[in-house]
């Protein structure tokens, strides 16, 4: 790899175009960006290979720790992923890969450095830190497989499980230049909070899972056509009224539509406060002759599926953990900034599920404090956004190393404090 100082002292000066990349947990993003303003031109999405090895970064550290041909598959699998990306993109931009002039790939700490084929053992262990360099890194697009001839700027891990998307989502929220308190979550299978007073950024990685992504639940989905992304429940418990991604045929439920679909069971006194369903609702409403319970969304006949959309028992417990674990991080991090939920001016919201969010089903849940006084901002690739950003920005990337360490990281993994709190957060109620 080569040293930071062998890239272009400014990646906008090549003119022309570059590409940003977001190398999710769940899913891969590359977006062609006009180099003279920053703005996106094209970008598509895709799946994450290394879904079949586990949709959390843990499971996949841990089986790429397991080998080294472990390792090298993975780190295979993504890169061949972003090269067929690539090359689709441009071919159907009408784009030459010599036309690209710069690349800034950026993603949590896991799946960068599977992305590098570097080793992730150390964040299996305490103190869950990158031992061998958190730094910017500058290398050559073809020594991880991508079909250019131009550098790939990295930018800096913050620590631990944070790597350099939550910086990039950091930049697109503007919170490095905010002057009042604000938020910024970017919500993923791992969910990085951040909290500005106005001087002092702190942040938190949240062990939220992918059930906000619209995994690991029953009939979850991610966020494409034919999700359901909101419900109504009528009076009687049992009409219900739909909206869907595309206004497609319902096929299941995306996080949003999970997280919507709580709020109304809570409405209706079918969910209780603790997350039990109400089994004497009746048979057209909570369906009890599984071994687990569930509320039928929609009927056989009424889906694009042969089945019906239903959220079980286990659905709601696997939500539930995950929306503790977002609400515990937040409100560790008002707690160690100083602030109150009212003293918030701003929040910026993004990714998949953030962007969609209702507030107000977020509130009734408990998944975030009522912010009352908060101008909340949903923008769906805020990665994608702060990566053409430090393409764009003459010296930004010069700033990246600087920025980074000036966060004040707070670490949730074997902390008491943090435990407690997801014990508390687990009511489905406003607090």
């Amino acid at each position: 790899m080569s040293a930071l100082n062998d890239c272009k002292d400014d990646l906008s000066e090549s003119g022309g175009l570059g590409l940003a990349i977001d190398i999710g947990t769940s899913s891969l993003t590359v977006a062609t960006v006009n180099l003279e303003d920053g703005s996106i031109v094209a970008e598509t999405q895709r799946t994450n290979p290394q879904n079949s090895i586990g949709y959390d970064v843990i499971t996949r550290a841990r089986y790429a720790s397991q080998s080294e041909s472990n390792l090298e598959q993975l780190a295979t699998s993504v890169r061949q992923a972003i090269r067929s990306q690539i090359e689709d993109l441009l071919q159907a931009s009408g784009i030459v890969p010599s036309d690209v002039s710069a690349v800034v790939a950026c993603g949590n700490t896991v799946m960068q450095r599977l992305f590098l084929g570097q080793s992730v053992k150390d964040l299996l262990i305490p103190p869950y830190q990158v031992q061998d360099g958190s730094a910017s890194l500058c290398i050559s697009a073809q020594s991880v497989g991508l079909p250019l001839s131009c550098d790939v700027f990295i930018p800096p891990i913050i620590r631990s499980f944070i790597g350099s998307d939550a910086l990039a989502a950091l930049l697109a929220a503007g919170s490095r230049d905010a002057s009042e308190p604000m938020i910024t979550i970017d919500v993923g299978t791992n969910t990085e909070v951040s909290v500005t007073d106005g001087q002092i950024v702190w942040m938190a990685s949240a062990p939220s899972g992918p059930a906000f992504e619209g995994m690991s639940i029953d009939c979850g989905m991610p966020a494409t056509n034919g999700a359901i992304y909101s419900v109504k429940i009528g009076t009687d418990g049992c009409s219900i009224e739909l909206s869907t991604i595309g206004d497609a045929p319902p096929r299941g439920l995306c996080g949003t539509g999970g997280i919507s679909l709580l709020a109304e069971l809570r409405r209706r006194n079918l969910l209780n406060e603790v997350g039990s369903l109400n089994r004497s609702a009746g048979p057209d409403c909570v369906d009890t002759s599984q071994p687990s319970a569930r509320y039928i969304v929609t009927r056989n006949g009424s889906t694009a599926l042969p089945r019906p959309v239903y959220l079980s028992q286990v659905d709601i417990r696997m939500l539930q953990q995950s929306k503790a674990a977002l609400r515990a991080t937040l409100d560790i991090l008002l707690k160690r900034s100083g602030l109150e939920p009212s003293d918030i001016r701003r929040v910026y919201l993004t990714g998949a599920f953030g962007s969609g969010l209702n507030m107000e089903d977020a509130y009734d849940i408990g998944l975030f404090p009522v912010l009352e006084h908060a101008a909340i901002v949903k923008e769906f690739g805020g990665v994608i956004k702060g990566a053409a950003r430090i393409l764009s920005t003459p010296g930004l990337r010069d700033e990246m190393n600087v920025l980074a360490s000036g966060i004040a990281y707070v670490e949730l993994m074997d902390n008491n404090e943090f435990e407690e709190m997801m014990a508390r957060s687990q009511i489905f109620s406003r607090f």
